[in-house]
C-alpha cells in the first residue's frame, strides 16, 4: 500500500492571482539539468508563473510572482522548437492541478484562448514532460 501525502491546502490553490486584465503569455522558457526539464517559466507583461519538478517527490511545484521573469543562461525558449511556439502571444485561461493516488500534485493543465486544456504539464521521474491536449470532438 502506498502511502499517501497531505499537500497543504497551499500547494492546490490557483495557480495565478485574480486579476481583471487576462494573462497574455510573453514567451516560454526551460531549465535543463542533466537532460532533464527541471522548470519551465510562462512570463507575462507583469510577473511570470514558474513550474517546478520536485525531485524528491516526483510532484510539480507552481509559483507565480510579479516581478518580470530575467532568464539566466541556464535558461532557453521552449517555443522555438516546440508546440508551445501557438501559445505565445495567447491568453492563458483556465488552470487545473492534478493529485495522484500517493496524493502529489504532479500536473498541470493549461487552456489558452478559451475553456478547454491545452497542454499538460507532468513530473515525471524528476523531469517535466510536455504534452499537447487535442479536442477529440
Amino acid at each position: 500500500m502506498n502511502e499517501i501525502a497531505h499537500p497543504s491546502v497551499g500547494t492546490i490553490a490557483q495557480l495565478l492571482p485574480s486579476q481583471s486584465a487576462p494573462y497574455v503569455v510573453h514567451d516560454i522558457f526551460e531549465r535543463i539539468v542533466d537532460g532533464c526539464r527541471s522548470e519551465v517559466a510562462f512570463t507575462f507583461e507583469h510577473g511570470h508563473l514558474l513550474l517546478q519538478a520536485e525531485e524528491d517527490t516526483d510532484s510539480l511545484r507552481a509559483s507565480y510572482c510579479e516581478l518580470d521573469f530575467e532568464p539566466g543562461a541556464e535558461y532557453r525558449p521552449v517555443h522555438a522548437t516546440s508546440f508551445l511556439k501557438r501559445f505565445v502571444h495567447q491568453e492563458l485561461g483556465w488552470t487545473w492541478r492534478a493529485v495522484n493516488q500517493q496524493g502529489y500534485s504532479d500536473s498541470v493543465l493549461l487552456s489558452f484562448g478559451g475553456i478547454e486544456p491545452g497542454v499538460l504539464l507532468q513530473a515525471v521521474a524528476s523531469s517535466i514532460e510536455l504534452y499537447s491536449v487535442e479536442s477529440q470532438s
